[in-house]
């Protein structure tokens, strides 16, 4: 097979090659793919038993430079999707109504399509 169309049977390792040889030096490699960071929020009851619950905000902030994404807010099932997060740590901040202060989880978000986290208890 010529070199020409093994390039063209990659078109990502294409790109990342034309891009080195033009001195740019960005490797498809070292290209982030951001993740959706996804959860769930629960409240318990007196026996112990959980159940979802709606309409929690949810916002998440990059611990290193403070950027806080838009809230999301959890559905009737009780979970909520972050979408197009990097890599890195964050916290995330929970707020179950307007009147109450929130809660504040450190979290790690992965390089790869989802990054699924525990399920968070709520009061």
């Amino acid at each position: 097979m010529k070199a020409w169309m093994r390039m063209a049977a990659r078109p990502a390792a294409a790109l990342g090659v034309a891009l080195l040889a033009a001195g740019l030096g960005v490797r498809v490699a070292d290209a982030q793919v951001p993740t959706v960071v996804r959860g769930r929020i629960e409240r318990a009851t007196a026996d112990g038993t959980r159940y979802p619950v709606a309409n929690v905000e949810v916002v998440i902030q990059d611990s290193a430079t403070a950027r806080r994404w838009h809230p999301v807010y959890t559905g009737r099932d009780g979970l909520y999707y972050l979408d197009g997060i990097p890599e890195g740590i964050y916290y995330l901040e929970v707020r179950a109504s307007q009147g109450l202060a929130p809660s504040w989880y450190k979290i790690r978000a992965r390089p790869q399509p989802y990054t699924d986290l525990a399920p968070i208890l709520i009061n």
